[in-house]
């Protein structure tokens, strides 16, 4: 590959717009939105596919194709002490299982999840970044970077070739970014609660310059793993990806854990920002024959024969005790079902005067949490789930009581773009007032934020 000179590598790691063209950071490869059947059967790659050696002789965590390049890029954590310090190994492997060349990202973290990415003539690795140790003295990311791809060199988070991508908010929750190929935008899953992943996207130029006004919330889903190991323990999370409408969770354990044929399955996500989807759960045995096996990165190859639903494991052929070296092996599905092209729309009549409300582009998000009148009456606490933007909003509740509409509460309350819950605390009067209503009474809860305003409803109980 020919290598940027060092003027060129520091103008694409500050953003500027000159080096992306818009071609390249608002389309994607050509895959449509759809699905991958994951409860089909599995395949696997053979040939240098098949046991691909990496650079160093830990396992692999995650990879993604370089479709341009015909290559593959697969990351793994470095050997010995520097796990803790969340150092890696940026493998680039060509189709044949070849290791092409590498380079290392010192303090990154574990590499649970990554996106490759053209970018003018330059490489972008997508990856997680700020590495912090947890409490089992693991380093992980705790913010998101654009690393220009160069092979040989050594890399910190500080170095002028990366470039800090982490959206507001997100910084404090475990982000994780790939790319989507549907649409070409940089994804991050991040935590968005207890329990929950959230999944944002936001065009990958965009990032790059610090423009956050067009992210967007795709949906949650739980996180944790199904019960499906030895004592009812919950199967460990390997990573994921995203294509377009749908996210793809790998879930699994090493046969440390597990007895042949392992655990290892996929569970397929709709994305929906007004619902917190499961999915649908398909296992995979394949490789199971493996002395050793331990289920690692996922992620959606587009040409060379896909489009592929590919995921990863790592075997272990070295049989002495006092070494290991985790080779890097492949797997995929392969049904993928794009979704229906809707029909053209029929005329429209004449254009209707606009609405007083438009939403905004950012998606504001508001979901009403349970209103029991014992909460509403003593304790005077009402509760909303609020996110999909950033910003100070404006928060008024009002219920018609005796005929006429009335206002319970009003303030200024700050949200975020990762789903939090407001506790709106009612004045003594409000309380009184819906104390006074012996039926059902429906509040009227209104966010208005930036040009956005959304309006749902809580029901409060009749009065025993």
């Amino acid at each position: 590959m020919r290598r940027l000179p060092a003027a060129a590598l520091v103008a694409l790691a500050l953003g500027a717009p000159a080096a992306l063209p818009a071609a390249a950071s608002a389309q994607g490869l050509g895959l449509p939105d759809g699905a991958f059947d994951v409860t089909a059967p599995s395949d696997h790659f053979r040939g240098g596919l098949l046991g691909a050696k990496l650079r160093g002789p830990n396992a692999l965590q995650s990879f993604a194709f370089d479709e341009a390049g015909r290559s593959l890029f697969v990351l793994q954590t470095v050997e010995g002490g520097a796990k803790k310090d969340g150092d890696l190994w940026l493998n680039r492997l060509d189709l044949g299982g070849r290791l092409r060349d590498s380079m290392r990202l010192d303090g990154f973290g574990h590499g649970v999840s990554m996106g490759v990415s053209r970018d003018g003539s330059a490489i972008s690795i997508w990856v997680e970044s700020a590495s912090r140790p947890n409490g089992s003295g693991v380093g992980f990311g705790t913010r998101v970077a654009r690393v220009v791809y160069t092979p040989g060199r050594t890399v910190t988070p500080r170095s002028p070739t990366v470039r800090d991508v982490t959206p507001p908010g997100l910084g404090s929750r475990s982000p994780r970014p790939v790319i989507d190929p549907v649409t070409g935008d940089l994804v991050v899953r991040y935590a968005a609660g207890s329990g929950v992943y959230g999944f944002m996207a936001v065009p990958r130029a965009d990032a790059l310059a610090g423009r956050w006004d067009r992210r967007r919330v795709l949906g949650t889903t739980p996180s944790a793993g199904e019960r499906n190991r030895p004592g009812g323990a919950r199967a460990t999370s390997q990573g994921y990806t995203v294509a377009g409408t749908r996210a793809y969770l790998y879930y699994g354990d090493s046969y440390d854990h597990v007895p042949k044929p392992g655990n290892a399955y996929i569970r397929a996500v709709t994305l929906d920002p007004r619902t917190r989807n499961r999915g649908r759960i398909g296992t995979t045995a394949s490789l199971a024959d493996l002395p050793f096996r331990e289920p690692e990165g996922i992620s959606v190859q587009v040409g060379s024969g896909g489009p592929r639903l590919v995921f990863g494991f790592a075997s272990d052929p070295v049989t002495r005790p006092d070494r290991t070296e985790r080779f890097a092996n492949f797997s995929f599905k392969a049904r993928f079902v794009p979704d229906p092209v809707p029909a053209p729309p029929a005329p429209a009549p004449a254009p209707a005067p606009a609405p007083a409300v438009t939403p905004g582009p950012s998606g504001l998000v508001v979901h009403p949490r349970r209103a029991t009148r014992r909460a509403v009456v003593v304790r005077r606490r009402l509760a909303l789930a609020v996110g999909g933007a950033d910003g100070v909003a404006r928060v008024r509740v009002s219920a018609r009581i005796g005929g006429r509409r009335v206002t319970l509460y009003r303030a200024a309350r700050r949200v975020t773009t990762a789903p939090r819950t407001l506790v709106l605390r009612l004045s003594r009067t409000s309380a009184r007032r819906v104390a006074g209503v012996r039926g059902r009474l429906t509040l009227t809860l209104t966010v208005a934020l930036d040009g956005q305003v959304r309006r749902v409803t809580a029901r409060v109980p009749r009065r025993a």
